[in-house]
Order: C-alpha cells, then sequence, then structure tokens
C-alpha cells in the first residue's frame, strides 16, 4: 500500500498530472471556443439565407404577375405567386399577413408561427425589415420580417423563418467530436508522460532511496553518477 502511495504521490505523479491538468485546461478552451465560433458562423450563414429569400420575394414582385404581366395590384396576389413558385430552403418556412391578419404560409411548415397571437401581434407592428428570435414548438427561429409596401394592401406582411436547432445540433456534434478526440489524447498522453517521467526522476528517487541507509554509523552510501545535465 505505501508503495502505491509512494509511487503515485510522488514528483513523478504531481509532474504528470500538472501537464495533464494544463492540457485539460487548454482542451476546455479550445472546446468553448470552437463551439462559439461554429454558432457565429451558423447563425451569419442564416441570416444570409433569411436575406436571400426575401431578394426572391423582391425577385416576384418586380417581376410581375406572371399571368398578365402587369405589375401586382395586390399583397394576395404576391403572396400566391410566390409560395407556388419558390420553396422554402431546409428548416425554413414563409408566413404571411395581409392587413393584420394570417394569410398563407408554405407547405410543411416546421411550425405554425401564425397560430401564436403574440408573434402574429409583433409582426403587425413591423415598419422596416426586422430581426426576430422566436421559440416554438419546433425549437428556436431565426426570422426576418418584411413588410411589403403595395397599393390595394393597407398593410402586408412577409416573413421568412429558419429553425436553427438542427444547425446548433451539427455544431455540437462537432463539438463532441474534438471532446471525444482530445479526451482520447488526453488519455495517451498521460499514459506517455508517465512512461517518459520514470527516467526523469529515477535518479531522485535513487537518491531518496539511499539518504533513507545512511545513519550516524554508516556513511558510505553513494549514488552512482550518470551523465552530465543538472540532475548528474
Amino acid at each position: 500500500m505505501n508503495r502505491w502511495l509512494g509511487r503515485f504521490g510522488g514528483i513523478r505523479a504531481r509532474i504528470v498530472i500538472s501537464y495533464v491538468t494544463l492540457f485539460g485546461v487548454a482542451l476546455i478552451i479550445v472546446l468553448v471556443v470552437v463551439r462559439q465560433a461554429l454558432l457565429a458562423r451558423a447563425d451569419a450563414e442564416v441570416d444570409r439565407r433569411l436575406a436571400a429569400e426575401v431578394d426572391q420575394l423582391e425577385l416576384v414582385i418586380a417581376a410581375g404577375d406572371p399571368e398578365t404581366g402587369e405589375q401586382f395590384a395586390d399583397a394576395e396576389a404576391v403572396f400566391d405567386v410566390h409560395l407556388r413558385q419558390v420553396l422554402p430552403g431546409d428548416d425554413q418556412a414563409f408566413y404571411t399577413l395581409v392587413d393584420g391578419e394570417p394569410f398563407l404560409l408554405s407547405f410543411d411548415a416546421p411550425a405554425d408561427l401564425l397560430a401564436d397571437d403574440q408573434v402574429v401581434d409583433a409582426w403587425r407592428s413591423v415598419e422596416t425589415s426586422t430581426w426576430q428570435d422566436i421559440e416554438s414548438d419546433a425549437g428556436r427561429a431565426r426570422v426576418l420580417v418584411v413588410p411589403i409596401g403595395l397599393s390595394g394592401t393597407a398593410n402586408a406582411t412577409f416573413a421568412v423563418a429558419e429553425f436553427t436547432d438542427p444547425r446548433r445540433g451539427d455544431v455540437d456534434d462537432v463539438v463532441a467530436l474534438i471532446a471525444v478526440v482530445g479526451g482520447a489524447v488526453l488519455i495517451v498522453t498521460a499514459l506517455l508522460g508517465w512512461s517518459l517521467a520514470g527516467p526523469v526522476v529515477r535518479p531522485i528517487r535513487d537518491l531518496t532511496t539511499v539518504a533513507r541507509t545512511i545513519n550516524e554509523s554508516d556513511l558510505s552510501a553513494r549514488i552512482p553518477v550518470r551523465g552530465d545535465d543538472e540532475v548528474a
């Protein structure tokens, strides 16, 4: 028992524990920084995708009614054509309000945000393009809400939402993989460190052993010196 306590409580153990602790702290810092960087990149990509969907709506409005070739007379026609011509991207959905009331939403939307009175009330009051973060039944959603100004329509609003939990899940998967690999490297490093620390501290261990044999009646014990470094 004392032998094992001495083995794992001595300078060799302290050296290995110090390096493993340092590596572990560095790994945690790397994981936090990488996760935040990936989330920021994912959020920026979501915003870019949402802005691109609004650009598509503007192209539809500029092109005019495909049946008449003339400019749209009202928002109902714009939304009807847009939702038939343009499909939302993965984990995205389109929502529309006309005269402050829920109108159309894209097919197979992950969640019907138009059923949430608080969301609809907030969208009614939007006067300029507005970014929102919403909690829904389908998880967190990043939303770009845009008022549509057309003659014949008192108030029309287009909202494109992207549900971000899948993207955040992908980020967490990457971070988890890095953590597993880093943990495995940490274990291997600890084992290698333990092996490499042995020869380094052996002279000190020999010195300790010999020192314990010296007493007042026997001062003859000596330690063979090998090498020319500081320990020798």
